[in-house]
């Protein structure tokens, strides 16, 4: 009995630095079977700062942290910065996961300051009381993911620091995508400027009733942008102004207030080439209800050219030459006609003046030969050498 006593105390012993090599609370995220397991850490069972060198046996490449309650904050973390033997398959990833029915959540600035080398983060059922400035300042992300929860209040400094752009690593989507989080209010104006190489932007779900004109300023890189299935009845012409490299955009599931004024922007990509996916409906007037507002634009509304609003000649259905542009084609045209007259009047008065001085040579060639024959002849009935006379001006006379 004493000796099996021994042996389990000598395993147990043996065994302590392996069970004890992870943070408590935290496990590989379970019925996951990747290459890479997720670690899975729960709010409240891991002592902060949570550091990475205190993992040995499990993956911090991407770390989930579920139950989150009241706040996320750097000071929660320590270090996880190393990317030493990270698999090629998977994102770098932080996956925050509030707890269901809390009511309030925090996030604090430079919240993610200790994760300097992850590239996706994914915020899940967070109730938030307010992004503040720089929330993720510092970091270089292919995919930020806000989905579910709600947002309170949002500073118009959030994303300040933070790079978002595609970094061509495995994910379904990639850009910004804040989804079926209702938001209150309205976007700071300019909110996104600062994310100039992002290229896919998803606003879906936010119960949005307006959009600022300034809301894509600087967003030349945009190709991808949806908001639908918010509250909007109309956008401000000129809105999309500066999304110089934008293809697609969704605005389906709004409650479109149509008339010819209102839908200005299916005429705008039309003649930009931007492809609207989904199709808006029209909320009003009633016998257009639910109908595509595409139906009303043909039906009622007066139909622009490729011109649009612009001054010019529209000569294709896509195609239009500004005014300025016209005029200066037409006298482009008048120089080159007016340069090929007066080189066509320069080569005839050169070869004119040509033909008048190959007439009078051989003229005055004719008249010396005579003048030398007579001579010739002076000369052989005289006797005497005969001098040429003196020429006129248009040579030697018979």
């Amino acid at each position: 009995m004493a000796d099996k006593l021994v042996f389990v105390v000598c395993l147990c012993l043996l065994l302590a630095p392996w069970l004890e090599a992870n943070p408590t609370g935290c496990v590989a995220k379970p019925g996951n079977y990747d290459s890479t397991i997720p670690t899975q850490c729960t709010y409240g069972s891991f002592s902060t700062p949570l550091a990475q060198t205190s993992f040995t046996t499990l993956s911090t490449q991407r770390m989930e942290f579920v139950e989150y309650q009241t706040s996320f904050t750097s000071a929660q973390f320590s270090a996880f910065s190393s990317t030493t033997g990270f698999s090629t398959k998977h994102p770098n990833s932080i996956t925050i996961a509030c707890k269901s029915g809390i009511s309030s959540f925090a996030f604090g600035s430079n919240a993610f300051s200790d994760f300097p080398n992850v590239v996706e983060v994914t915020i899940i059922n967070c109730p938030s009381t307010t992004f503040p400035a720089s929330v993720f300042n510092g970091l270089t992300l292919s995919k930020l993911t806000i989905k579910g929860g709600s947002i309170a209040s949002i500073d118009a400094g959030t994303f300040t620091g933070l790079t978002i752009t595609n970094m061509n690593i495995t994910s379904e989507e990639s850009g910004l995508i804040i989804k079926d989080c209702p938001i209150t209010g309205t976007l700071p104006e300019a909110l996104f400027s600062t994310l100039t190489t992002m290229e896919y932007l998803i606003l879906e779900g936010l119960n949005l009733d307006q959009l600022e004109t300034t809301t894509f300023t600087n967003l030349t890189s945009l190709r991808y942008l949806s908001f639908s299935n918010n509250k909007l009845t109309n956008i401000t012409e000129g809105i999309f102004g500066e999304l110089r490299a934008l293809t697609e955009i969704n605005m389906d599931e709004n409650p479109w207030l149509c008339d010819c004024d209102s839908l200005w922007f299916l005429d705008y990509s039309l003649y930009h080439g931007i492809k609207l996916s989904g199709g808006p409906l029209c909320s009003t007037p009633v016998e257009y209800k639910y109908k595509r507002a595409t139906k009303y634009w043909d039906e009622v509304c007066p139909k622009l050219n490729a011109c649009g609003h612009n001054v010019g000649v529209a000569i294709a259905p896509a195609t239009c030459i500004l005014l300025a542009d016209f005029i200066s084609y037409i006298l482009v045209v008048i120089v080159v006609i007016i340069s090929s007259i007066a080189l066509g009047i320069i080569c005839k008065v050169r070869r004119d003046l040509k033909a008048v001085q190959d007439r009078l040579k051989n003229k005055r060639a004719t008249s010396w030969g005579r003048v030398q024959e007579m001579m010739k002849k002076k000369e052989a009935s005289s006797g005497v050498s005969q001098k040429p006379p003196f020429p006129t001006k248009t040579g030697w006379g018979n």
